[in-house]
């Protein structure tokens, strides 16, 4: 049996691909994402260290694959503060949102129920 020698495809039995394809997938689902900056860059670093033995007859390999993704945009909220004398109380207070008449609202059945 004849022996392999180390390639890029080979080297760790092939874990590279596929730490690699797990990476770019992370890119991928990252530049998908709504709440990160569209146009912000992301990267994937490959890094392959090896240390060899004393004899120099073997070599230690760490294969690592690493991806600088964009941060997720913060979001911002506005509370309501009301205070009574004693404490403080805040209240959820969504400008955007107004309240919905809720007076007249009629409740859906199904046919046949009640």
């Amino acid at each position: 049996m004849g022996q392999k020698e180390v390639t890029l495809e080979t080297i760790g039995g092939g874990v590279l691909a596929e730490l690699f394809d797990e990476e770019l997938r992370r890119v991928f689902e990252n530049v998908a994402d709504v709440n990160t900056k569209a146009d912000q860059k992301r990267e994937i670093k490959i890094s392959i260290a090896i240390t060899p033995t004393k004899d120099r007859q073997y070599a230690n390999t760490t294969i690592r694959v690493d991806s600088k993704l964009a941060t997720v945009r913060p979001h911002e909220s506005t509370l309501l503060l009301s205070f009574d004398g004693r404490r403080v109380t805040a209240y959820v207070n969504d400008p955007k949102q107004e309240e919905l008449p809720m007076g007249n609202v009629t409740p859906i059945t199904r046919e046949g129920q009640e």
